[in-house]
């Protein structure tokens, strides 16, 4: 159950991605959600309408924003531009093709149906995005830091 300032109970939060979803739907935000936490990230309590965004963003502030273009019929386009305008990476999660619905070409998009292991990834993107990522490593994070920096040959 989410607390009066977004984040899920039981959450640590030190240090950790913080994961606001824009999603409509209810039960696809429940499942984006889920696979959130499962990528080590903390999920804030999900917008499930345009009007409620600038709410959800002073709520939880977060680090980073998945969201779906239609929201309830409304295009989020130009939400994803105002967020963007103001430094938060936006990653889309959405039913419609590139040729229904454009995004800027370097927005990472993912098409539904996805899994969590596309969600994982897609962090990890828009985690690389923040000008000073959190410093929150997942384990294979660590173990591949450490090799690059037992590799002489990658070391600089």
């Amino acid at each position: 159950m989410p607390k009066s300032n977004g984040v899920e109970e039981g959450t640590n939060m030190e240090g950790a991605l913080r994961v606001l979803i824009v999603e409509d739907n209810p039960a696809i935000a429940r499942f984006l959600r889920r696979a959130v936490l499962a990528a080590d990230a903390v999920a804030l309590e999900p917008c499930l309408a345009l009007d409620d965004l600038d709410a959800a963003l002073e709520r939880g502030r977060p680090h980073v924003v998945l969201m779906d273009l239609n929201m309830r019929g409304e295009s989020a386009l130009p939400s994803l531009v105002r967020l963007r305008e103001a430094g938060f990476p936006v990653g889309c999660v959405t039913g419609y093709t590139p040729d229904v619905m454009r995004t800027p070409e370097d927005v990472p998009r993912l098409q539904k149906p996805v899994d969590p292991a596309e969600i994982a990834s897609l962090l990890a993107r828009l985690r690389a995005m923040l000008p000073s990522a959190p410093r929150h490593l997942h384990h294979a994070d660590a173990q591949q830091a450490e090799g690059r920096a037992s590799d002489p040959e990658q070391a600089s």
